[in-house]
């Protein structure tokens, strides 16, 4: 089963998201804002990120730099 996790600071945009994947299969874990993410990631493992791109404080692009590095 793959691990996914969402990161956006939309909590709708982030339930609905999550909510079809579970329902495909996927263990899907949901990090509110970029510094969340950053943590989920330093702590688990997972085959995708899904991220919004403009977050307050950090954005999914800052994310996805720190992840490459």
């Amino acid at each position: 089963m793959a691990r996914v996790l969402i990161v956006d600071d939309d909590a709708l945009v982030r339930s609905v998201v999550a909510r079809v994947l579970e329902g495909q299969g996927f263990d899907v874990q949901q990090a509110h804002d970029g510094r969340a993410g950053l943590e989920a990631l330093r702590r688990e493992t997972f085959e995708l990120v899904i991220t919004d791109l403009r977050m307050p404080q950090l954005g999914g692009e800052r994310l996805i730099e720190a992840l490459r590095s």
